[in-house]
């Protein structure tokens, strides 16, 4: 397999993810989902990770950009459509992280 991409989002209706106030969709590599739980989601009993099948985003819209401090993290300039999450993993505070 590739590069993994997540979405990480407190639900999830199975419809298209619109962008952020900043513009775009915040994404995670895989390795990076821990830590973005950590800091951004410590707060949450539960959290859904979408994870992406990379081409079946929109072309061109997907940039890998340093954020301060944290590394290279991959954002997404378009709405994430629906029909490119390869699927949706559950989680709860506490468990494992099994993308």
């Amino acid at each position: 397999m590739g590069v993994v991409l997540v979405r990480i989002m407190r639900s999830w209706d199975g419809g298209e993810v619109a962008p952020d106030p900043d513009g775009f969709v915040h994404l995670s590599f895989a390795e990076q989902v821990p830590g973005t739980v950590e800091r951004h989601h410590a707060d949450a009993a539960a959290l859904v990770f979408l994870v992406l099948d990379e081409s079946a985003l929109p072309s061109g819209a997907l940039r890998i950009e340093d954020t301060a401090g944290h590394g290279a993290y991959p954002h997404l300039y378009a709405a994430l459509p629906a029909s490119a999450v390869l699927r949706a993993v559950p989680w709860q505070a506490g468990g494992p992280i099994t993308l």
